[in-house]
């Protein structure tokens, strides 16, 4: 299971989180790099233009291993690599099909300590309720956990009501 945690301070600290958000033209081929982030990504989502399904690739997660932000398992085929100032993409349909636009966000400076604000990180599930993760080292505003086998990836913002969660593709209120 993997999580990204965000919290909204009132004041600045020392790493400032780094988000970039853009867009790119599959090309269909191996070695498509997106780069000049200016700094090393701990977290990219894709999504197509198209149909094909949303993508999550953290540094938490194995170096062949990519989510799917549905009800699909892991894949292992998507082929993103994360880069010192980016990222690269195989062939895969999903994030590099040809002549297809794809959007992505990509977060780096990943601090689970309590002075941090963005955190990427990971835990095995044990099945208890309720479940402390206490790795992340901060409050979190806004929580994002994404399971390895084909279950929908949900959410938790400080703003909903104790104990509440919202699914991330589809469904109602967990």
């Amino acid at each position: 299971i993997f999580f990204l945690t965000l919290f909204f301070p009132q004041k600045v600290f020392a790493t400032d989180p780094a988000i970039h958000v853009g867009y790119y033209v599959g090309a269909g081929e191996s070695g498509l790099t997106i780069s000049g982030l200016d700094f090393e990504p701990d977290a990219v989502i894709i999504k197509s233009a198209g149909s094909k399904l949303p993508v999550l690739k953290t540094t938490a997660m194995a170096s062949t291993d990519v989510a799917y932000l549905s009800f699909n398992a892991d894949s292992t085929t998507t082929e993103i690599t994360l880069t010192s100032d980016g990222f690269s993409l195989g062939t895969h349909v999903d994030v590099n099909e040809a002549f297809m636009l794809y959007t992505y966000v990509a977060m780096g400076n990943s601090d689970c300590t309590s002075s941090g604000y963005f955190c990427v990180g990971g835990y095995t599930g044990n099945g208890s309720n309720p479940r402390a993760i206490t790795s992340v080292g901060f409050q979190p505003d806004f929580v994002m956990v994404v399971r390895s086998n084909a279950n929908n990836p949900t959410l938790r913002s400080s703003s909903q009501a104790t104990n509440a969660g919202a699914n991330f593709s589809t469904g109602g209120e967990v």
